[in-house]
């Protein structure tokens, strides 16, 4: 939480302003942040190989592989 519109760096004495940041950029800060990415790569892989069986959503449409 920010009351001066800044985050700090991970690791460093660095500081992003967040309305001149890429979002991306302030989400690699977010605490356990890797964690979150393979939570979510595990989520992904889950709904296209077990739960698509069962829907057949057109993933390619959404730039999802159906290997992934």
């Amino acid at each position: 939480m920010s009351d001066n519109n800044k985050v700090k760096v991970l690791n460093a004495e660095e500081f992003l302003e967040f309305h001149l940041t890429p979002i991306d950029k302030i989400q690699e800060q977010y605490y356990r942040y890797n964690e979150i990415c393979e939570g979510f790569e595990e989520i992904n892989q889950f709904f296209t190989q077990v739960v698509n069986m069962h829907f057949n959503v057109n993933l390619e449409k959404w730039g999802v592989s159906s290997n992934a």
